[in-house]
């Protein structure tokens, strides 16, 4: 279980880092990066987090998830890592956002399109009254 969990960590550290270099990143991307590094500053101090941001950042390493994975087993040394964990709640919420390539919003929209590529021919009529 704590190996599975770690992998979710290390993997949205990976992530958030991959995209938050990207200038098309979404705030909410960022921010939810922001808020997983914060939390392993929090949980394991500066100089830990410091070290998974580096292995998080370093893009020439191979097996970068699998380095980051190791920093993080070393600072959860004798720690508990639960499923309702802060760190892995935050891990979750950083996958979430950065694996849609869309977020969107269709309520009250007519002719929607989500994607690359598309093409559409459109006969709007005006909304029914309310």
């Amino acid at each position: 279980m704590l190996g599975d969990l770690l992998d979710v960590v290390a993997a949205a550290l990976a992530a958030g880092a991959a995209a938050g270099a990207k200038d098309t990143a979404s705030l909410a991307v960022k921010d939810a990066y922001a808020g997983l590094v914060d939390g392993a500053r929090r949980r394991f101090g500066a100089k830990v987090a410091e070290q998974l941001e580096e292995a998080a950042h370093d893009d020439a390493a191979p097996g970068k998830e699998q380095r980051i994975r190791d920093e993080l087993a070393r600072a959860l040394d004798g720690a508990v890592l639960e499923p309702d964990d802060e760190l892995v709640a935050a891990a979750r919420t950083l996958l979430d956002r950065a694996s849609g390539k869309f977020i969107v919003d269709v309520r009250e929209s007519q002719g929607v399109q989500v994607g690359d590529h598309n093409s559409m021919t459109l006969n709007l009529r005006p909304p029914a009254p309310r």
